[in-house]
């Protein structure tokens, strides 16, 4: 049997012209971006990095708060 993947819930805030990405469940993991569509991508580094693990590992998902 395969393992099951971890998903994260990343929240998208607006702030003026930038967004920022928060993953409460990954140790408040916060990253400021410019555009929505780099918010999947970003989240996903940043969680890797603080938790370190494979950014492959784990599902993001993206939700405006």
């Amino acid at each position: 049997m395969g393992r099951t993947r971890r998903t994260f819930h990343a929240n998208l805030f607006a702030v003026w012209d930038h967004w920022v990405v928060e993953v409460p469940d990954a140790s408040g993991v916060h990253a400021l971006v410019t555009s929505v569509a780099d918010a999947e991508e970003t989240a996903r580094q940043a969680i890797a990095t603080v938790l370190e693990v494979d950014p492959r590992s784990f599902t993001v998902v993206v939700e405006p708060a």
